[in-house]
C-alpha cells in the first residue's frame, strides 16, 4: 500500500514538472491551458497565467525628432496688422507679416500694400510666388523690362502663381493690397541692379 502511494506521488511530481515546463510564456503573449489525467487519482487540471504582450512606452516629448514642426494657429484681423516699409521695394510700399519670418526656411504669409500709380521694375524671387489680390487692381506682366502695355489686370479675388526666378513686373493705378504666400528664405532680385532701391543712396 505504501509502495502504491509512493508510486502515485512520483507520477504526480512528474506530471507537475511537465506542466510547469509547458507553461513557459507564450511567444505571442497568449494563455497556455493544459489538461491532463493521471491514473485512478482522477483529473489534474493546470492553468498557466496569461503572459501580457509587451507594449512600447509612449514617445515622450524629449524623444520626439528635433525637427518636428510646432503646430499652432494664427488669427489675424485687418486691425491687427502692423504695416512697415519695405526696403526692397520702391518707396511707398508697405508690408504686414502674418506668418514668418521670411528669412527662414518656413512657410510665410504677408500682405503688401501698394499705393496708386506705383511701379515695381522687372525682378524675380528665389521660390514659388503665390499672390492673391485682396483689393484694388494688380497689373502684372512677364519680361525683363516694365511695359504697362504688356500686363494683365488682376482684380480682387484673382490669383497668380509664378515659378522661381520668373522675371516679372508690377504696376497699379489705385491702392492695391495683395497677400503673398510662400516658403522662405524669401528675397527679390532686380533684373537691372540699378532699379534696386537698396542700391540707391
Amino acid at each position: 500500500m505504501l509502495t502504491k502511494g509512493i508510486s502515485i506521488i512520483s507520477v504526480l511530481l512528474v506530471l507537475a514538472s511537465t506542466l510547469l515546463a509547458a507553461c513557459a510564456p507564450a511567444p505571442t503573449g497568449g494563455s497556455n491551458w493544459l489538461l491532463c489525467a493521471s491514473d485512478s487519482v482522477g483529473i489534474l487540471a493546470f492553468a498557466c497565467e496569461p503572459t501580457p504582450t509587451p507594449v512600447p512606452p509612449p514617445l515622450s516629448a524629449a524623444a520626439a525628432p528635433a525637427n518636428a514642426p510646432m503646430v499652432t494657429h494664427i488669427i489675424a484681423t485687418p486691425k491687427d496688422l502692423k504695416w512697415a516699409d519695405v526696403p526692397s521695394l520702391p518707396k511707398g510700399a508697405k508690408i504686414a507679416v502674418i506668418e514668418g519670418p521670411l528669412t527662414e526656411a518656413v512657410p510665410f504669409t504677408v500682405r503688401i500694400r501698394l499705393p496708386a500709380d506705383f511701379k515695381v521694375p522687372a525682378h524675380w524671387h528665389p521660390a514659388i510666388e503665390r499672390v492673391t489680390v485682396l483689393s484694388g487692381t494688380f497689373n502684372v506682366g512677364m519680361g525683363d523690362t516694365l511695359d504697362t502695355q504688356k500686363t494683365t489686370a488682376l482684380s480682387a479675388g484673382s490669383v497668380i502663381i509664378m515659378p522661381p526666378k520668373t522675371n516679372h513686373f508690377v504696376w497699379t493705378n489705385e491702392e492695391t493690397i495683395v497677400q503673398l504666400n510662400g516658403t522662405g528664405p524669401w528675397g527679390i532680385t532686380y533684373v537691372n541692379p540699378a532699379d534696386d532701391p537698396r542700391n540707391q543712396k
